[in-house]
């Protein structure tokens, strides 16, 4: 994974992106400024985590290894 990239899930995609997100040819590539200081590119959009998962999560980003 890039490490200025960025896969959120579908409930996030919705929150951001509005209902049609699907429709949306070229939302993945598409690059947003967070905090104003942090360029990240859309790579993926991922199925919502079941709400029985133990793990609770509505994106993934590269964590460098120390």
């Amino acid at each position: 994974m890039d490490p200025e990239s960025i896969a959120i899930s579908e409930s996030l995609a919705k929150r951001y992106f509005g209902d049609y997100w699907r429709l949306k040819d070229d939302l993945l590539g598409t690059t947003f400024r967070v905090d104003n200081r942090l360029d990240i590119r859309l790579t993926a959009v991922f199925e919502d985590v079941p709400t029985h998962s133990s793990l609770q999560f509505e994106f993934v980003i590269p964590v460098e290894e120390c």
